[in-house]
């Protein structure tokens, strides 16, 4: 179950006997496309496994190649900050963080870059 459905992960939060198929489990299914269900089964009463999902959205924030898609991370701040739970609030402010970070690192890169392309 290294890339489990929507529904796989929906069955397996629900179990409370339900062990990780494997260790690291919760880095490898952390994708920025399953925010949505993550998010969807923190908030569920019947998820037996929240920590989990939780673990899965920090992984997302420390894994996620922003210089990729940063639209689709500015959505997954934005799911967070909708959330009532001040952890997910706390990962939205990371991740944000990190954004801040690789732009002030990156817009000098860019500059320079301009620069050189115009001299040329």
């Amino acid at each position: 179950m290294d890339n489990p459905t929507d529904e796989e992960l929906e069955r397996w939060a629900r179990d409370p006997n339900a062990m990780q198929p494997h260790e690291d489990w919760d880095i490898i299914i952390a994708t920025i496309e399953k925010v949505p269900i993550f998010l969807q089964l923190i908030a569920d009463p019947e998820c037996k496994h929240k920590r989990v999902f939780v673990e899965c959205l920090r992984a997302v924030v420390r894994l996620y190649d922003l210089e990729r898609d940063q639209k689709a991370a500015v959505e997954f701040i934005k799911a967070l900050r909708k959330s009532q739970d001040n952890e997910l609030k706390l990962i939205a402010d990371n991740f944000e963080e990190k954004i801040i970070r690789l732009e002030i690192v990156m817009k000098p890169l860019r500059e320079h870059d301009q620069r050189k392309i115009r001299r040329s």
